[in-house]
């Protein structure tokens, strides 16, 4: 299998930066970008893996040769395995109660110990 390039953004629902993003990874030769808070997603496209919800977290595959398996979906981060490996991108909001943050840690916890 082929190694992966990755870069992790929090886009800030930013158009401009996500346009720029998507241009820096061609230019790099980056495979795949873990982005917090995307200003779009293309729901139609099997570029992008996202989170459930309002897709706060997403993937975004921009080579042809990453498989992609054991896709995990919550409301505050995406999970899937590329290329053999498990690969987990969040999104917590600042704005949540810390009963609802705890929340979110206990899922991202049980998420990570039932990867195989």
């Amino acid at each position: 299998m082929m190694e992966l390039s990755f870069i992790q953004n929090n886009l800030n629902h930013c158009s401009a930066a996500q346009d720029l993003l998507a241009q820096y990874m061609v230019e790099e030769k980056i495979d795949v970008a873990l982005i917090s808070d995307p200003y779009r997603i293309d729901a139609h496209s099997t570029s992008w893996i996202a989170s459930t919800g309002t897709n706060r977290a997403a993937i975004f595959i921009v080579s042809n040769g990453v498989t992609i398996a054991n896709v995990v979906r919550d409301p505050e981060f995406i999970s899937a395995r590329l290329n053999g490996v498990q690969v987990y991108c969040c999104y917590a909001s600042p704005n949540r109660s810390l009963e609802e943050f705890n929340d979110f840690l206990h899922r991202l916890e049980d998420s990570l110990r039932s990867i195989e």
